[in-house]
């Protein structure tokens, strides 16, 4: 979780690609984190989209299914 503390003040394009790396790894935790964090950086971009459904899936996955369905 330090590790992700820290990994959250880079720009979101390298946020994105973390995200899509954890969400390979099944690191469905730190993939949500990161996601809403890319999210939050640049809510209107291109990659804001894949990362609502990244999000979504992530907390979908970790049983978190309310959220999942506000992402979606």
């Amino acid at each position: 979780s330090k590790a992700l503390h820290l990994m959250e003040g880079v720009d979101s394009s390298r946020l994105f690609d973390w995200a899509q790396s954890l969400h390979r790894r099944a690191d469905y935790g730190g993939s949500l984190k990161l996601s809403l964090a890319v999210i939050e950086e640049s809510p209107g971009s291109v990659q804001s989209t894949a990362a609502y459904w990244m999000a979504g899936r992530s907390a979908h996955f970790l049983g978190q299914y309310d959220e999942a369905l506000k992402l979606y």
